[in-house]
């Protein structure tokens, strides 16, 4: 049960806290992908909720929504990460979401491309995912805890820990 303060991270949304009393959480991960990094020896914690794998080509003419690409949330959330004194080497990367929600013949795949992505860009920068709760059909909610990085999952069957 979470008794301090919480930052809802919505949809095409992140935050970044180095707050100890605080908990990042996001909800409703379908398709899209759930992004919690943590430097425990800084305590401090980011939490991502990407929409879509590559934003579009005329994306500078509509800059509504930039944190919904995966392309363009994950380097900006490492960049505050960073401004708060992250450090590389004790990064704590875990992922939750890529369903395959409301796609029952899996023509779309949107979640799976999602998950794809994001993986492709932590790979191509050096980063290594220490966990992950990923695909499937159902919904998620992530909570990440800022003061000991501990993140918790919950889906309709139950909750656990990553």
């Amino acid at each position: 049960m979470y008794t301090h303060n919480s930052v809802r991270v919505d949809v095409g949304e992140l935050h970044v806290s180095n707050d100890p009393g605080q908990t990042l959480l996001t909800y409703a991960l379908g398709s899209c992908i759930g992004l919690a990094v943590h430097d425990a020896q800084r305590c401090v914690g980011g939490l991502a909720h990407i929409q879509l794998p590559d934003s579009p080509s005329d994306f500078s003419s509509r800059p509504e929504g930039v944190w919904a690409y995966a392309d363009r949330a994950i380097p900006e959330l490492f960049q505050r990460l960073y401004a708060m004194k992250a450090n590389r080497r004790n990064l704590r990367i875990v992922l939750a979401g890529g369903a395959s929600i409301l796609d029952a013949t899996h023509f779309f795949q949107i979640g799976r491309k999602n998950l794809l992505s994001v993986k492709r860009l932590l790979w191509r920068e050096g980063y290594i995912v220490a966990n992950e709760a990923t695909g499937g059909d159902g919904w998620r909610t992530m909570r990440l805890d800022v003061g000991t990085g501990r993140v918790d999952i919950q889906t309709s069957k139950g909750r656990g820990t990553l």
